[in-house]
């Protein structure tokens, strides 16, 4: 099975965003891995993660969310056969927004 995160340490937006402001990152796009995003921290650990404010956040990721406006972001991994498969980020863009504690648990 593929997975979102790849072992050259990147991670593919394998679901774009539902706001036409940020269709400037494109379904099927990579991202590297690195510096402070919930992606890579969640790729790091296989937790959940949550990135309060990415103003002086560094990373590929941090810099795009910054150029798109977001402000804040939080995500559980997807564990699919005991495997860290990928992650499901939420990001907002409105001063004073908090992404509440997720917890999501599925079995198919």
């Amino acid at each position: 099975m593929d997975d979102a995160f790849s072992a050259q340490g990147r991670v593919l937006l394998a679901v774009g965003p539902c706001d036409p402001e940020f269709a400037k990152i494109q379904v099927g796009e990579r991202f590297p891995l690195d510096g402070q995003s919930v992606a890579a921290m969640v790729f790091r650990t296989g937790r959940a993660a949550r990135v309060v404010n990415y103003e002086n956040a560094s990373g590929s990721i941090a810099a795009r969310f910054r150029d798109l406006g977001m402000r804040t972001a939080v995500g559980p991994p997807i564990i699919v056969e005991g495997c860290l498969w990928g992650a499901v980020i939420v990001g907002l863009t409105h001063p004073g927004e908090t992404v509440p504690p997720i917890r999501l648990r599925s079995r198919a």
